[in-house]
């Protein structure tokens, strides 16, 4: 929804040429290149669910600033160049976070269904959001519908804010716990048919019966072949 608001709203009600919107634009994936270079340092000072909540804050908050935007063109398009270097920064580090998460905690044969889920969530909703923004962008206008669809992005992030990820240090936390073993840790298993067969056959070789008595001597169990 805001990028097809965006669109409308710079490029035709603003004036920006397509050549700066585009440059524009393309700083979101230079802010993302240094993300995924900087982000395993940023988590290793600041503990892995922090770094992910400021990584997603950032990534999601800073378009929220795009409604407001003043000048027009070059300083409109450097303008929005900065929001979007910030936010691609704040997209590339949680991105690296969050597949390291998932790859710690889902087991390794969950992973490509949860990687297929995780991939039909976040395309599958493209097209409704499309519709319902090309609606809101006729009813309210494409500057609303930059504000709008600024705002969703940023609610969209708030699940994972919970104090449990934030307070992750690293990703082996999220972990669930094994359950504690209710039998004690000093129990001994019951012994497995072959080995008891095994043990009572030792006995009968050496002239006892399984049950603690000496067999007699003409019990088969008295001698061994």
């Amino acid at each position: 929804m805001l990028i097809v608001h965006l669109v409308v709203w710079v490029v035709t009600d603003r004036g920006l040429g397509p050549g700066l919107f585009g440059l524009a634009l393309s700083a979101a994936g230079a802010g993302a290149f240094l993300g995924t270079a900087v982000s395993l340092r940023v988590a290793a000072r600041l503990g892995h669910g922090r770094s992910f909540a400021c990584a997603l804050t950032l990534s999601t908050g800073t378009p929220l600033l795009i409604a407001v935007l003043p000048g027009a063109g070059t300083s409109l398009a450097t303008a929005l160049a900065s929001v979007q270097f910030v936010s691609g920064v704040g997209l590339g580090v949680a991105n690296v976070l969050s597949i390291t998460l998932r790859q710690t905690v889902i087991p390794r044969g969950g992973l490509a269904r949860s990687n297929g889920g995780y991939r039909l969530l976040n395309y599958g909703v493209l097209p409704l959001g499309s519709a319902l923004g090309g609606v809101l962008g006729h009813t309210v206008g494409s500057r609303a519908g930059v504000a709008v669809g600024a705002v969703g992005l940023a609610a969209s992030a708030l699940p994972m804010l919970t104090r449990r990820i934030r307070s992750l240090r690293s990703p082996e936390d999220a972990r669930t716990p094994q359950a504690p073993d209710v039998a004690g840790p000093h129990r001994v298993p019951a012994p497995a048919p072959l080995a008891r067969l095994k043990r009572q056959a030792r006995l009968k070789c050496r002239g006892r019966r399984p049950g603690g008595r000496r067999a007699g001597a003409g019990h088969p169990g008295g001698r061994c072949s």
